[in-house]
């Protein structure tokens, strides 16, 4: 046995190899993880105080979140995850703030931005029509920035670097993107003006390169910027802070949008009155008492028209719940905000209601519950077999592949009803499209985002659904949908009314279509858009539109008082004539 393993020699030279052995560990982790997450300079706070920023003030932030996005989503170094760029953010700040003059604000930013070292320039590869970019046009305006600046970023945006692994963000094999590499700082200081502002900078720069439909929106987002800069910096509390967070949420104008945070300062309330109600027409009119309501208390009942709640005008009560929910049309509430209107802290609201010719006041109990849990809710069936050798179908409670079952079982029906008014719990666009298609049929057209020119979105090539199938089903296909379709039932619509004997009936859907993004806010509030494109074959936009019903049927007053669906009614009125014919 050597020497070297005996005596207390042998100890220092095996303490010796773990330190080593250690540190390698140490450097392999530290390299594999990115730079980024080792830099502890702000964790107690930005130590940034900007005050009430005035319109000169304003337009250098702008600036600055314009060129600190850019770098954040082009520069490799950053995309790498060698640096913090947040915290970069609250070191750069003092400098911009502090500047005598715009020459000065230049002078900094490219000195900031410099020093993140050279880009080697890459063509893009990607290929494909462009359906939309990001409004980068100001890094060529050397009068806005300065001609160094401008050089600088013009370089830096020629990078064409595709490895996104450690980044801010990055992609799944469909190219959704995920921003997982954001911190949330649940602990946040609600008074630091840094921490805040980051909170700006962060989402306006998110939508600004990674939402497919900023095009249409309906907002200057220069001027949304602007707008917010003095929301972000008024207050000093979470409320005001999760508030200003929330409402930027509804400038994109899109259903998948909402906001909400662990400690429930969002929720606006926990109390909520029971029963449901739909939108007919200029009317809220309740379509539904809740099985929990309170035994032996007076209440409405299904088709009475909410005129008022606690004595406001019920659409100026809608508007003010509005502000913190986005949604892709102006006119849909059913879907966007049924657990919303009628929330609050207080134990009962007082509803003015229409029954008949008789307008009276009712005071209605409040409880604290979400229906959706309700114990006493039926549980829902997939399938049933209607009169006169009808199929309906209920995608919301499918399990698994049921639907191959389901469609065997109905295979010698009259027609089937699908209920796209409900969300699908399994995907069924190919499995069903593949039953009652007799071919393959293109149905819809997507774009998502480059993965080496952030703001880009590329067209794909047309998707299609069905397959050659001479013994697809026979009978009427009807599909049905109202401004509760939303998202993946929007998507299925799309497919399955490709089929030769399908119907669509019902009213628009709500128009929020393609796979959802999540994103976080510093101080732990989260939200969420629409990430991918989705078009029709013709290019038509869905997003903020919705689908068109083939027939137009929504609810009556009439009907809902007598507990009828009037588009099953339709349905079955539909199919029954098309079998006769």
């Amino acid at each position: 046995m050597s020497n070297w393993k005996k005596g207390p020699r042998a100890w220092v030279k095996w303490g010796l190899i773990a330190c080593i052995t250690v540190l390698i560990c140490f450097l392999c982790y530290r390299i594999e993880a990115g730079g980024r997450q080792f830099d502890h300079e702000f964790d107690d706070g930005s130590r940034v105080s900007i005050g009430s920023p005035d319109q000169e003030m304003s337009q250098r932030l702008h600036k600055l979140c314009r060129v600190w996005g850019f770098a954040k989503y082009y520069h490799p170094k950053i995309l790498k995850g060698d640096v913090n760029w947040d915290y970069e953010l609250f070191r750069v700040l003092p400098a911009v703030i502090g500047a005598s003059d715009e020459e000065e604000v230049n002078a900094v930013l490219y000195g900031w931005i410099h020093k993140l070292g050279t880009v080697k320039e890459n063509e893009s590869e990607e290929k494909g029509e462009i359906a939309q970019e990001a409004g980068t046009d100001w890094i060529y305006d050397s009068s806005y920035l300065s001609p160094e600046l401008s050089s600088l970023l013009i370089n830096i945006s020629k990078s064409g670097y595709i490895d996104k692994n450690r980044s801010y963000v990055s992609f799944d094999n469909i190219m959704v993107p995920h921003f997982t590499g954001e911190e949330s700082y649940p602990d946040m200081n609600y008074a630091d003006q840094g921490y805040r502002m980051l909170g700006l900078f962060r989402y306006w720069n998110m939508i600004e390169y990674y939402y497919p439909y900023k095009d249409i929106i309906g907002e200057d987002w220069d001027s949304v910027f602007l707008e917010f800069l003095p929301r972000f910096m008024e207050g000093t509390d979470e409320l005001s802070y999760k508030m200003a967070c929330a409402e930027l949420t509804t400038k994109i104008h899109d259903s998948h949008a909402y906001a909400f945070d662990e400690a429930a300062a969002l929720m606006g309330g926990v109390l909520i009155a029971p029963f449901t109600f739909t939108h007919t027409g200029e009317n809220i009119v309740v379509d539904g008492i809740d099985a929990d309501y309170p035994p032996g208390i007076e209440t409405v009942l299904p088709g009475d028209i909410i005129l008022k709640t606690d004595g406001i005008e019920i659409w100026d009560y809608i508007a003010e719940k509005s502000k913190i929910k986005s949604r892709s049309r102006d006119t849909v509430v059913l879907n966007d905000l049924p657990e919303d209107i009628f929330r609050g802290y207080a134990d009962e609201i007082t509803l003015t209601v229409k029954r008949d010719d008789e307008i009276f006041d009712i005071a209605v109990p409040c409880i604290e519950r979400v229906r959706s849990e309700s114990s006493n809710e039926p549980e829902p069936v997939s399938h049933r077999l209607l009169e006169n050798s009808i199929g309906y179908i209920d995608p919301g409670a499918l399990k698994a592949k049921e639907i191959f079952t389901i469609m065997e079982e109905f295979k010698d029906t009259l027609g089937i009803i699908v209920d796209l008014r409900h969300y699908p719990s399994d995907f069924i666009v190919y499995s069903l499209g593949c039953l009652i298609m007799p071919e393959q049929k293109n149905y819809v057209i997507m774009s998502r985002p480059s993965l080496t020119v952030p703001g880009r979105f590329i067209l794909d090539k047309p998707m299609y659904v069905g397959v050659d199938n001479p013994d697809y089903y026979k009978g009427k296909v009807v599909l049905l949908m109202n401004e509760c379709t939303q998202s993946q039932a929007e998507f299925t619509i799309m497919a399955l009314r490709q089929a030769p004997n399908a119907v669509v009936i019902g009213s628009p859907s709500i128009g929020a279509d393609g796979n959802v993004a999540n994103m976080v806010f510093p101080g732990a509030v989260h939200t969420s858009m629409t990430s991918l494109g989705v078009y029709d074959t013709d290019m038509s936009q869905t997003q903020r539109v919705g689908l068109t019903p083939d027939i137009y049927v929504e609810p009556t007053i009439q009907g809902i008082r007598e507990g009828r669906d009037e588009l099953i009614e339709k349905a079955v009125e539909v199919i029954l004539e098309s079998a006769s014919s």
